[in-house]
């Protein structure tokens, strides 16, 4: 069976791949062992056969899952994963005893090549092919009532669009704060007694999309090269109990859309495109073409660089350790 999931909503295709290997195991293989996750930037055919193909005594199907495999900079490697892809086609007798194969591409579409366009092609037309399109403005305040609904509160539309607006419709962002907003609920229901309804006031009180001045003053103070505001600020969002992964994470989702915001003024785009084309708020749109000024695109790169090999080695370690980024900063 060929999965594939595609589109520039990274948060809702994580999601339903987590669905997918939730059921796998529930279904085949519990313990998870017959799930392998491959890099596609860097796949080799080897690497492909090796995970579809290792058998096991015990398990009867595999799932692999190859990310932006669209990514891979080798040519030539496109007409033999189709080929291997057509392949497992053929065998795939009973879609319920085959292997699983899941592609998931996030925010890119076809690629020009022909050999990419008809892979592509192929996979839209497997078992499963599903687009997650970026969500309107009000299909993310009805995604916010019913994900709070599902952890158990409730939340009015209006509040919804509130804290949609405030968080510049990021579901990452929307997801967490959600959980920060219901935990602080639950603690008040413990205290008072009553419904978990999440208000206005709840939102205010929580300083929800506050974090994101925090990161603006972050980002400004590595731009500028001002070190000991920047370790200052750094220092200060640890001590404030912001986890350092979910930190380095925001910094580097700030860079990546700074950098979007000057290539758009490179090509001449006025502040209203902006706002459409990158899908950001008004405010946030204005707040950062006015920090890229001071940038170059080249400067803009290096520093995003540096900060996603810092994110890469730390996962691969899987240590959170806060050194790398302090030393980045040092070494403005």
């Amino acid at each position: 069976m060929i999965i594939f999931l595609y589109g520039e909503d990274d948060f809702r295709i994580k999601r339903k791949l987590s669905e997918l290997k939730e059921k796998f195991k529930k279904d085949v293989d519990p313990s998870g062992e017959a799930i392998s996750s491959i890099d596609g930037e860097k796949l080799s055919m080897d690497e492909l056969n090796k995970a579809v193909n290792s058998g096991s005594l015990f398990v009867r199907r595999r799932m692999v899952v190859v990310e932006n495999f669209f990514l891979n900079k080798d040519k030539e490697i496109f007409k033999s994963v189709l080929d291997f892809l057509k392949n497992e086609e053929t065998k795939d007798k009973d879609p319920k005893e085959g292997n699983i194969i899941i592609f998931h591409e996030s925010g890119i579409g076809p690629h020009p090549t022909k050999v990419k366009k008809d892979l592509w092609a192929l996979l839209g037309s497997g078992s499963v092919s599903q687009e997650f399109k970026k969500l309107s403005n009000t299909e993310i305040t009805a995604w916010i009532k019913k994900e709070a609904e599902s952890l158990g509160a409730n939340i009015s539309m209006p509040v919804s669009a509130e804290l949609a607006s405030v968080l510049d419709n990021d579901l990452w962002r929307i997801k967490s704060e959600l959980e920060k907003l219901i935990n602080y609920k639950e603690g008040m229901k413990l205290l008072a007694g009553g419904k978990l309804e999440i208000t206005k006031d709840d939102v205010e009180a929580m300083s929800v999309g506050s974090f994101d001045d925090n990161i603006f003053a972050l980002t400004d103070a590595i731009g500028s090269k001002n070190k000991k505001l920047a370790l200052k600020l750094f220092e200060e969002q640890l001590q404030n109990g912001v986890s350092f992964d979910y930190l380095l994470t925001m910094t580097i989702w700030q860079f990546k859309r700074l950098l979007q915001v000057r290539q758009a003024l490179d090509l001449g785009a006025n502040q209203r495109k902006i706002i459409s084309d990158l899908k950001i708020h008004p405010f946030v749109a204005q707040k950062s073409i006015n920090q890229v000024r001071h940038y170059s695109l080249e400067f803009l790169k290096g520093i995003l660089r540096e900060l996603v090999e810092i994110n890469k080695k730390n996962r691969e370690s899987g240590e959170n350790s806060p050194t790398k980024f302090s030393i980045l900063i040092a070494q403005l």
